[in-house]
């Protein structure tokens, strides 16, 4: 749900116009400020009979007690003026009440004529296209005529004639009585509640976001081919990275990108004298990987942090440091798939993964299932989950503590090594529930995390990340009626 908010007074703004404008017609970024005005609220929509005699030749004048809610209508048939044989059904009915053969004026006048007067048409009517309408008097030829111009300009569509309302005319001048549409506008009493909840997020300033090189931080881009990007990851970065950490007392992650060159962004976070300290290390350990061929180039570059994406300012260094024992959890999976110690699939990993972190961040199964299906349900990968559906929903064995997963002595360092952020995501999980309540607010940082991992895991393969979400979602669904029976014993 979108809305806008005035950025002082935290105040809601609608964006309304006050004349008949086509809307569609405004630019889009006015037709969006427009459209989200009306987010969350119930419009004035058509009377439901709109629909139900829509295809009536006649429909009479619908009222409530003494008041016309609609008027009478009545839909003429279309006139043919050439010789194309038309498939709907009833425009061949209604060919034969009306064909013109000299298509002319004269012969059009005299066939409608006897028309109106066979439906008992009468003489003050609108001739209506959507909300637009104009006034005529079947007894003058001009509006005759004006009928004629508009079943030639519409070729086979229907027109539609309304019966005019009666009564005394309200305006008049020199010229006598005039047509008058009235507007009326209507407010409802009573406010209808709106699920939006209170602007809690606070706008960061710019400089609060990026990290100079040496403030806290030293951020680096390491070029290198796609193919050789885990191996740079699994033993260059953890080796070398590890070591800093241990002697140093730093943190890192890492992450991977393509801008349009694939490349590994590292960051490294400690004091600024620690960081001066490492610094002729890290040159030297760069210098070796370039000589390796491992990277073929390299910069450095100010950290800009992503603070709103993943919560606010607090928010954002509890994030990291989930980042931190991510990014070692990964290195360490990578590292056992190319040492061979684990032979489980990459992508059932990434979809174990998935689905931890998912019952990380959510108490309940109800609230499992629901960011999984809000945000990542399609049917797009169906026939391919179903082949490996069975294997799967065994494997990910969430409903009975991953029974399957550590029946194996393979299966249980992967979960013991998943399960080493379950600390820090609970931090993480507790902090947002109690700084905003909205449940869009965590829904959005937790896809971002969970994105974040699939990028460290799988790579920069957008379309395969939403495959394995689509399949833990699938797996999740398939757990439904057990999970929720499991809850209801506890």
């Amino acid at each position: 749900m979108f809305y806008a908010r005035d950025y002082k007074t935290k105040k809601l703004v609608v964006f309304e116009s006050n004349n008949m404008y086509n809307p569609m017609l405004n630019p889009n970024i006015l037709r969006f400020l427009q459209d989200i005005s009306h987010e969350g609220k119930r419009s004035w929509s058509e009377f439901p009979w709109t629909y139900i005699f829509s295809e009536f030749r006649h429909v009479p004048a619908i009222k409530f007690e003494d008041i016309v809610i609609e008027n009478e209508k009545w839909k003429v048939p279309a006139i043919k003026f050439e010789d194309i044989v038309i498939e709907n059904e009833k425009w061949k009915l209604n060919l034969s009440e009306m064909r013109l053969e000299k298509k002319n004026f004269e012969e059009f006048k005299c066939k409608f004529l006897q028309l109106i007067k066979d439906k008992n048409i009468p003489d003050d009517i609108y001739l209506t296209e959507a909300d637009n309408r104009i006034k005529l008097d079947l007894k003058k030829e001009l509006s005759i005529r004006i009928i004629f111009d508009e079943f030639k300009k519409h070729g086979s569509r229907d027109l539609i004639l309304e019966r005019a309302e009666t009564g005394e005319n309200i305006t008049y001048s020199g010229e006598g009585g005039h047509t008058t549409e009235i507007v009326v506008p209507l407010f409802r009493k009573e406010k209808e509640l709106q699920n939006i909840y209170p602007a809690e997020k606070v706008i960061i300033e710019r400089k609060k976001h990026l990290e100079l090189p040496f403030e806290n931080w030293l951020y680096f881009n390491l070029y290198c081919n796609s193919n050789r990007e885990d191996e740079l990851i699994a033993f260059d970065i953890m080796d070398f990275c590890e070591e800093l950490k241990k002697k140093y007392d730093v943190d890192y992650f890492f992450m991977r990108y393509v801008d349009p060159k694939p490349h590994v962004r590292l960051r490294i976070k400690g004091t600024q004298e620690v960081l001066l300290q490492i610094y002729p290390l890290i040159i030297k350990w760069q210098h070796q990987l370039l000589d390796d061929g491992i990277i073929g180039d390299l910069k450095i570059s100010i950290y800009d942090r992503e603070i709103e994406r993943y919560g606010g300012l607090h928010l954002m260094d509890i994030a990291e440091q989930v980042f931190f024992i991510d990014s070692f959890i990964v290195e360490s999976i990578l590292r056992m798939k190319r040492l061979g110690v684990l032979a489980i699939d990459q992508e059932d990993i990434a979809i174990i993964s998935i689905i931890m972190y998912t019952q990380g961040f959510y108490e309940t199964f109800e609230e499992q299932m629901n960011f999984l299906a809000i945000n990542y349900h399609t049917s797009d990968f169906m026939s391919e989950f179903k082949k490996k559906k069975q294997r799967l929903v065994s494997l990910c064995g969430c409903e009975n503590d991953w029974k399957e997963l550590l029946s194996n002595e393979e299966g249980t360092s992967l979960y013991n090594l998943l399960n080493m952020r379950t600390v820090v995501l609970n931090k993480y999980r507790d902090e947002i529930n109690n700084i905003n309540q909205d449940p869009l607010f965590k829904n959005s940082i937790v896809a971002s995390v969970i994105h974040l991992h699939c990028n460290r895991i799988i790579g920069t393969d957008r379309e395969l990340e939403r495959k394995l979400m689509a399949f833990s979602e699938s797996i999740m669904y398939a757990k439904r009626y057990i999970m929720k029976r499991n809850e209801d014993h506890e």
